[in-house]
């Protein structure tokens, strides 16, 4: 049981979503209570990562009624995530509210409340505010070594940054992020990573290289997009085709669909050298 609860996180981090709901359902079987746990986190993170967002609820309420204080906020984060992510905002506020109050917390319980808080924030168009909980959340998480939850967190951190920021400053930021995924092959996220920087790139009109990414993210082993992420990724696709045409956008997809996402990474890690953002 135990392994079979290690190979569903890491499967469910690598992007193998059926491994890791196939080893994640036999942990859930589990008499031990921490398998239990990790389980249901690793079933709220697919539903999250597949838009079955009423699974991530399903399987967060199993995580709240373990009592655990960690599964307890890891329970109402995932429904804190899900109810942004359907973009029910006023619901993730009571959510983020019963978050909240789970004090005191460790460190890294306490990042991961802050995590909850920057998403809200920049799903409300507060971007200021979103940067400084997920650089919050980077600090506490580094202080005690949890890497997931700085992973998560710079992640989040780049799409704001992406949409908003200073383009220069963003595309630096980029860099160190994307080399550290492809490194640990932490491949859900690089995903997601990724379609913040096709944003990105087209803010900064480099419509070619976005587009390949784009056509590189379109492998059925790359992690499904939904909802508003979907929608930003359709709006920059209507802007490169205004400015190159719908034959060079259709060509440019066609030309990364070829890829693997660990090509992705390694292009997209290219493609910000030679523009000149630094590493």
């Amino acid at each position: 049981m135990s392994a079979s609860a290690s190979i569903a996180a890491d499967a469910s981090n690598r992007g193998d979503y059926e491994l890791a709901a196939k080893h994640a359902a036999r942990a859930a079987t589990s008499e031990d209570g921490r398998l239990i746990y990790s389980a249901h986190d690793t079933m709220t993170n697919l539903g999250l990562y597949t838009g079955d967002l009423d699974a991530t609820r399903r399987h967060a309420a199993e995580l709240v009624a373990l009592g655990d204080p960690s599964a307890r906020v890891a329970g109402l984060l995932s429904l804190v995530l899900a109810f942004v992510y359907s973009g029910q905002l006023a619901e993730a506020d009571d959510a983020l509210d019963l978050l909240e109050r789970e004090q005191p917390l460790a460190p890294t319980n306490e990042a991961w409340v802050a995590y909850g808080f920057g998403e809200v924030f920049a799903a409300t168009g507060r971007t200021d505010d979103a940067i400084e909980q997920f650089d919050r959340v980077v600090r506490l998480g580094t202080s005690v070594g949890s890497s997931l939850v700085v992973s998560v967190a710079q992640v989040s951190s780049l799409a704001v940054r992406a949409r908003t920021g200073d383009i220069g400053e963003a595309m630096a930021a980029f860099v160190p992020v994307l080399t550290q995924y492809r490194r640990s092959r932490s491949f859900t996220h690089a995903a997601t990573g990724l379609r913040n920087l096709i944003e990105l790139l087209v803010r900064a009109a480099h419509y070619e290289p976005a587009m390949v990414l784009l056509g590189g993210l379109s492998s059925p082993d790359v992690k499904a997009t939904y909802g508003i992420e979907s929608e930003y990724l359709d709006k920059a696709r209507e802007t490169a085709t205004r400015h190159i045409g719908p034959t060079a956008v259709s060509s440019l997809i066609q030309q990364g669909s070829c890829h693997s996402v660990t090509w992705a990474i390694d292009h997209a890690i290219d493609v910000l050298t030679e523009i000149g953002a630094p590493s």
